[in-house]
């Protein structure tokens, strides 16, 4: 496997020539790093299914057309805001405040800003992102049948748990300085997005 590119400092370790422990280091959060680009497909992909199956457009906007399907769209897919944008706090602030881990763990140099950024120019066998559409498929028709409350429910739960492996290998690293305020972005950002999803 070749370098990574852009790297920041000529003496960087090439990824090939890591040890085993800083191997082992970088693969982790890679993996961590593609599962936060995965997420944010599957919600982007989600949110297409609701737009193309099960909404109306009002006024150029697109309009679910029942109450539940509301409410998955409104608390699940936007967490309770407007819009998604790569700059909220997840997966912002998620991204710098792991990027920061994988740097306190790191005990050779190694070109880091690549591994939580740059997603497109990662050797393909290194994103980790991929997700099976079928698995999260919504029915034709307007309102959500058991299958897609099942969808949105596996969506759910998946999602939390993985914000939970997040701020719990943050929370071990970050406690020092600035890291304390991202963490603390970090933490009250799963407890707003978590007390969202299970509003009734």
């Amino acid at each position: 496997m070749e370098r990574f590119p852009y790297s920041s400092d000529p003496d960087d370790i090439p990824y090939d020539d890591l040890d085993n422990l800083n191997k082992i280091i970088v693969n982790r959060h890679l993996r961590m790093a593609g599962s936060l680009k995965m997420w944010e497909d599957i919600t982007t992909w989600l949110i297409k299914e609701i737009h193309n199956k099960k909404s109306m457009i009002i006024r150029k906007k697109y309009m679910p057309t029942d109450s539940i399907t509301k409410y998955y769209y409104d608390k699940y897919l936007f967490k309770g805001g407007k819009q998604l944008s790569s700059f909220d706090v997840f997966p912002s602030t998620f991204q710098s405040s792991l990027e920061q881990v994988l740097i306190r763990e790191l005990s050779t140099k190694f070109n880091f800003p690549v591994v939580y950024y740059r997603h497109k120019d990662k050797p393909n066998e290194l994103k980790y992102s991929d997700f099976d559409k079928n698995e999260w498929q919504l029915s034709e028709g307007f309102e959500m049948n058991s299958n897609d409350i099942c969808v949105m429910e596996k969506y759910k739960e998946e999602f939390i748990k993985f914000l939970d492996s997040c701020v719990s290998l943050i929370e071990t690293f970050n406690n020092t300085g600035r890291s304390i305020y991202e963490h603390n972005r970090v933490k009250k950002e799963r407890d707003r997005i978590v007390k969202v999803m299970n509003y009734c």
